[in-house]
């Protein structure tokens, strides 16, 4: 494959994602929950634990359905949702994205849904205005500036980083390198204190989107200044740290954020591993 066919795919796929974002009326200076778009597109989502697969798209005419592996991380669950989605939008026939799969790299079907899913979940506004409201630099950032984007968007901490170097040219390789050093891991251990395993951590102030929920494992954990209070049986106060409440979410359900005033927020939270229609997975126990 040619690199001006790449080029070209990836830039179909970029159109495609900005269309169906206007056509939902989803602004491109807003995240997006990408499951919540598929169900709202009448397209059923399910989760199942697929152990050689990243997801499925299958359509036989009467309603599309998505799977989508519940083994994976949630960023990668995500964006494994926006490239099925791009199967759809695409037209493409029922496909199976197994994991590790060589030939993606040349396959224009993927390359499509890809960029799709890439441009649909950060699209570029969204990332520079996500930037400029912390007052980072948007083509010099840190690691720990990428870790908290990401989770704003709902991605992967490597899948942030390559898109704004290879699709965004925000960065430049080099300086993606330099990014591709750090570990989630390790970024995780330094906030909290201690090692919080598969367990993911966000950092949450008013800065994050009211109009967009936030959605997350039993186990993950959150940080809140102490201007924001939480309402919900499903979170648990774990300890101060440089003067910020550590949360942790302790069963399914859905918990919301307020500063009193002019702010709120909801968190979306479910098991690890959820089997299920999309539609139920933050049911309360």
């Amino acid at each position: 494959m040619t690199n001006n066919l790449r080029i070209e795919l990836a830039r179909q796929g970029m159109t495609k994602a900005y269309k169906l974002r206007s056509e939902l009326g989803i602004p491109l200076h807003k995240p997006v929950r990408v499951v919540d778009v598929c169900m709202k597109m009448n397209i059923e989502v399910r989760f199942l634990q697929l152990k050689s697969a990243e997801g499925m798209y299958a359509n036989n005419g009467n309603k599309p359905v998505i799977i989508i592996s519940s083994l994976r991380p949630r960023g990668r669950q995500n964006f494994t949702g926006g490239h099925e989605l791009g199967h759809h939008v695409f037209g493409h026939g029922t496909n199976v994205d197994e994991l590790h799969k060589k030939n993606d790299v040349y396959n224009p079907d993927e390359i499509l849904a890809d960029s799709f899913s890439n441009f649909f979940l950060m699209p570029k506004l969204a990332i520079l205005n996500t930037f400029k409201s912390y007052g980072w630099d948007s083509k010099a950032p840190t690691a720990n500036q990428i870790f908290i984007i990401a989770n704003y968007f709902g991605v992967g901490y490597t899948t942030l980083i390559h898109h704004i170097t290879r699709n965004l040219k925000l960065i430049s390789e080099s300086a993606s390198n330099e990014l591709l050093k750090f570990s989630p891991k390790k970024i995780k251990e330094g906030y909290l204190g201690f090692s919080p395993g598969h367990s993911n951590y966000y950092q949450i102030d008013n800065k994050y989107n009211i109009d967009v929920p936030l959605d997350a494992f039993v186990g993950d954990y959150f940080s809140i200044p102490p201007s924001i209070s939480y309402e919900g049986v499903n979170l648990e106060e774990m300890i101060m740290k440089n003067g910020e409440r550590i949360l942790r979410a302790t069963e399914t359900g859905i918990s919301k954020l307020t500063n009193n005033s002019d702010w709120a927020m909801y968190l979306r939270i479910t098991k690890p591993q959820y089997e299920g229609l999309a539609q139920y997975r933050f049911m309360e126990d």
